[in-house]
């Protein structure tokens, strides 16, 4: 009989080894190179948002410095409304012409 247990003890034992060397198969071909290729991606993405934060952040810039000199060159002012808005002072005719249709 303790044979028996002897030999039900030594199948369980290999049992396990089997067990955990599968499982340790497992993990590596499986998870990860799944968690590797998961990590890259994340990587490309956080560069790609990191350019568009940048790029974000100087367009910021333009626009306060345009915004600043808006308020503190009057200048600047009067042709950006001029430009832009096509304003034009009491005394003055503002003559717009269209493209031609054969241009």
């Amino acid at each position: 009989m303790a044979k028996f247990y002897a030999r039900v003890a030594w199948i369980a034992l290999w049992s396990g080894v089997l067990l955990a060397t599968g499982l340790f198969i497992y993990t590596g071909a499986v998870l990860i190179p799944s968690a590797l290729r998961e990590r890259a991606q994340m990587r490309d993405r956080m560069v790609q948002l990191e350019r568009k934060l940048a790029a974000d952040e100087r367009a910021i810039e333009k626009k306060k410095a345009f915004l600043e000199k808006l308020s503190t060159d009057p200048e600047f002012l009067e042709r950006v409304a001029r430009e832009k808005l096509r304003y034009a002072k009491p005394d003055e005719w503002i003559l717009r012409f269209e493209p031609s249709l054969t241009e």
